[in-house]
């Protein structure tokens, strides 16, 4: 296995070196002239993050000019709606940042499903760099779901060798609409970061990290190759052992 892994004692503390990458990559970005594109997901580790980056160390020093935010997948909901991954993050962290607002690329949860997930890989392909097909992100943040699922890419029913940048998609008991990143274009990222943390993930970590033959039944696992850091906390990590490296 060749992807990185990155341990924290907790979720603030990782949210907070996190914060400080982004801090790093955004400098970076504004030295060498040009934009860093972002993709975001939901959940609670993000929540934390959000919560350090408008402090007024990060909130001043990152230059929000030279980065562009995307989701990774977002529910069928109007921003203003609590299940919004993008109004989360919008209400708690880029209102209160100095970003241009053309610099935020949030899935429009009020239009059709199939309109929207032409319309949002059509964004991409109008703004990023794009290389056999895909957008090439700099760098996609994920989540990963107590069954292993990453994005809107759910076990058993996420069509993984779908060669199309974005998906529809329907939580597999509530039926919810999504749009979603496909794994290609997942995988074509330059950079890829797990955020999993709390001891309802252990389980389904230690299958991932133990049992290779098994994981192309997780969707999360699918997500291979040296960019790919999967960044948890011990108690996501108990399974396996903290002192567990690829």
């Amino acid at each position: 296995m060749s992807f990185k892994i990155k341990k924290f004692e907790n979720g603030p503390i990782l949210a907070e070196s996190l914060a400080e990458e982004i801090l790093s990559v955004s400098l970076k970005a504004d030295a060498d002239g040009q934009d860093f594109h972002i993709s975001l997901s939901g959940g609670s580790t993000p929540k934390i993050l959000f919560k350090t980056l408008v402090r007024e160390e990060y909130a001043e020093a990152v230059k929000w000019n030279r980065l562009h935010f995307w989701w990774g997948d977002d529910r069928m909901v109007p921003a203003s709606s609590d299940e919004s991954n993008f109004g989360e993050a919008k209400r708690m962290l880029f209102d209160h940042v100095n970003i241009p607002i053309d610099h935020l690329h949030p899935v429009l949860g009020e239009h059709d499903l199939y309109e929207e997930v032409k319309r949002y890989a059509d964004e991409m392909n109008s703004i990023m760099v794009i290389k056999e097909g895909m957008p090439i992100y700099d760098w996609i943040i994920l989540g990963m779901g107590d069954d292993g699922h990453t994005a809107s890419l759910f076990p058993d029913v996420a069509p993984l060798d779908s060669r199309e940048i974005t998906l529809a998609a329907a939580h597999p008991i509530s039926g919810q609409k999504r749009v979603s990143l496909s794994l290609k274009a997942i995988n074509s990222a330059k950079r890829i970061s797990f955020l999993v943390t709390g001891a309802n993930k252990k389980e389904r970590i230690h299958e991932i990290f133990t049992d290779r033959s098994n994981h192309l039944h997780f969707p999360a696992a699918c997500v291979e190759g040296d960019r790919v850091e999967w960044w948890m906390d011990y108690l996501a990590m108990e399974l396996v052992g903290t002192d567990y490296s690829a």
